[in-house]
């Protein structure tokens, strides 16, 4: 995972879903000293952790076509336990946000 700051959103829309871009390279830094995800690969559900009373903005779990699957905002908690057992088999998005900065992580379903 890494936050990218200074970054560029752009959002565009596609047959009625709205889908977001995030472009920069300003320093990439690696989170994994803020959230951890597991198990990855998953059957049914997986845990996000925060670390060390971090919070976040926003945290959006999409496919990998851009549809948004859960989105939760203004998380305090250090877990959050997300269930993916309704959806098919196959690779989703993490994306979380804190202030100007965006991590993306993929997850696997099997």
């Amino acid at each position: 995972i890494a936050f990218i700051q200074n970054a560029t959103t752009k959002e565009i829309m596609n047959g009625g879903t709205k889908f977001t871009t995030t472009t920069g390279n300003d320093n990439i830094t690696n989170t994994s000293e803020w959230l951890t995800i597991s198990p990855n690969p998953l059957i049914s559900d997986f845990v996000i952790q925060l670390k060390n009373g971090i919070s976040l903005d926003e945290i959006t779990i999409t496919n990998i076509n851009g549809s948004i699957i859960e989105k939760r905002i203004n998380i305090q908690q250090n877990e959050l336990k997300v269930d993916l057992s309704q959806y098919p088999s196959g690779n989703y998005l993490i994306i979380s946000k804190k202030g100007d900065k965006v991590a993306t992580q993929q997850i696997v379903k099997q």
